[in-house]
C-alpha cells in the first residue's frame, strides 16, 4: 500500500501494543475489530463454586450407583413397601439422595418423604404413643356431645363455643409439635424448620409432590398451572428488569393457553389438524401435547379461536401476533437469537408491548 498514510490513532497503537509499522497495516483490521467488538457485557466476578458443591455431584454418582443395584435385586421395591421404623428410614434416605442428586424434584421429596411418616405418626396415636393429644381429643368430643352435636355433624371453629375452640387450640398445636419431633427423629430438619416456620408453605409444596404422584395425566389442569406460574414469574422478572426472562415466559405462557384450548377440543383440533398442509401439519394429530408452538398457532388459527380484533383503531391480526410472541419465545435459543437480533437487548420497551399482545390474544382465546 505504496503512500499509506499512518493517522496519529495508530500511531498511539504502535506504542501501546508495541507493534512495529510495517505490522500495522497488515494488522490494523484485526486491531481495530478487536477494538470495536470489545465486550459490552461480562462476568462481574470468576465464578468460584464452594467445595460443597462438588462434594454433592461426586456423592450423588455414587449414591446413584447403590440405587441403581437396590432396584436390581428387587429391595428398594421392598424397602418402599415396608412400614417398620427401619424401612422407612431408608426410604428418606433413598428419596433424599435422589433429590441432592437432581433425579428428584424437592416437591417430590417432601411428599415422598413425608407419606410414610404420616401414616407412622397416625400408627403411633392409635397404639398409644400420644396420650395427651388423646386425651384432649375426647375432651372435645365430650364437648360436641354436651352440645348435642351427633356423630355425623361438625362445627365450623368459628361457629364453636369457647371451650371447644381452647381445645382444638391445644390440639393443633401440640400435633404441630409432635409431628415436627418426628420428622427432626427422621433428619428431616429442613422440613421440621418450613413446618414450623411456614405451614401454609410447607403444605402447599406438599400437595404439588402429591398431584405430581396421583394425577400426572391430567393435562388441561397441568398446563393451565403451568401458564398461570409463568405469567406470575413473568411479572417478578420484569419488576426486577430481567426483560429478555419475561418475554420469554410470556411466549411460552401464549404457548400454554393455545395448547389448553385445543385441549378442550380435542377432537376438533385433530380433525383440523390433519386438514392443514403438509408441511404445517403436526407429526401426531391427536396428540397435540406433542404439537410444536407453530402447530398450534396454526391449528387455533384454521379452527377460529384466533380470529381477527376489531377496535377503534383498526383490526389486528391475531395469528401474526401470535407468531411475533413465537419469535420472541425463540430467543431462549442461543443460534436463533444470534441470527434473528444480533447484539440487540430486550428491554423494558420489548415488554410493554410483548404484554400487551399476550393480554389481547388472551382476551380472544378465553372468549373463544
Amino acid at each position: 500500500m505504496n503512500g499509506w498514510c499512518c493517522p496519529l490513532w495508530l500511531e498511539t497503537l504502535h506504542q501501546v501494543h508495541g507493534l512495529h509499522k510495517v505490522d500495522m497495516e497488515r494488522d490494523v483490521k484485526k486491531i481495530v475489530r478487536e477494538i470495536s467488538l470489545r465486550p459490552l457485557s461480562s462476568r462481574s466476578r470468576p465464578i468460584e463454586l464452594p467445595d460443597f458443591t462438588y462434594k454433592r455431584l461426586a456423592v450423588s454418582d455414587e449414591v446413584l450407583k447403590d440405587v441403581a443395584q437396590l432396584a436390581a435385586s428387587g429391595k428398594l421395591e421392598e424397602i418402599f413397601t415396608g412400614d417398620d421404623d427401619a424401612s422407612i428410614k431408608m426410604q428418606v434416605i433413598i428419596s433424599n439422595c435422589l433429590h441432592l442428586s437432581g433425579r428428584m424434584s424437592w416437591q417430590e421429596f417432601v411428599f415422598t418423604a413425608l407419606n410414610p411418616l404420616e401414616m407412622l405418626f397416625e400408627r403411633r396415636y392409635s397404639q398409644g404413643r400420644y396420650q395427651e393429644l388423646k386425651r384432649i381429643e375426647q375432651d372435645m368430643r365430650r364437648v360436641e356431645k354436651t352440645h348435642g352435636l351427633g356423630d355425623d355433624e361438625f362445627w365450623f371453629i368459628s361457629d364453636s363455643p369457647p371451650e371447644y375452640k381452647k381445645l382444638n387450640t391445644e390440639y393443633t398445636l401440640l400435633h404441630e409439635a409432635l409431628f415436627i419431633d418426628l420428622l427432626e427423629e427422621f433428619e428431616l430438619s429442613e422440613l421440621a424448620e418450613l413446618y414450623r416456620d411456614d405451614p401454609e408453605e410447607f403444605a402447599r409444596i406438599r400437595e404439588r409432590g402429591r398431584r405430581h404422584s396421583s394425577h400426572k395425566n391430567e393435562w388441561e389442569l397441568i398446563v393451565e398451572d403451568i401458564v398461570i406460574r409463568f405469567e406470575e414469574d413473568a411479572k417478578r422478572a420484569a419488576g426486577a428488569k430481567a426483560f429478555s426472562a419475561a418475554v420469554v415466559l410470556l411466549g411460552a405462557a401464549l404457548e400454554g393457553i393455545l395448547l389448553v384450548r385445543c385441549l378442550k377440543s380435542k377432537d376438533e383440533a385433530a380433525k383440523v389438524s390433519r386438514e392443514l398442509p403438509r408441511k404445517k401439519r403436526p407429526r401426531n394429530p391427536v396428540d397435540c401435547i406433542s404439537w410444536t408452538f407453530n402447530n398450534l398457532i396454526e391449528v387455533c388459527s384454521s379452527a377460529g379461536w384466533l380470529p381477527q380484533v376489531s377496535t377503534d383503531y383498526g383490526k389486528l391480526n391475531s395469528k401474526e401476533l401470535a407468531n411475533f410472541l413465537r419469535r420472541l419465545r425463540n430467543n431462549i435459543h442461543p443460534g436463533r437469537y444470534c441470527k434473528d437480533r444480533p447484539w440487540i437487548e430486550i428491554d423494558k420497551h420489548d415488554f410493554i408491548y410483548t404484554y400487551s399482545v399476550y393480554l389481547v390474544l388472551l382476551s380472544e382465546l378465553i372468549e373463544n
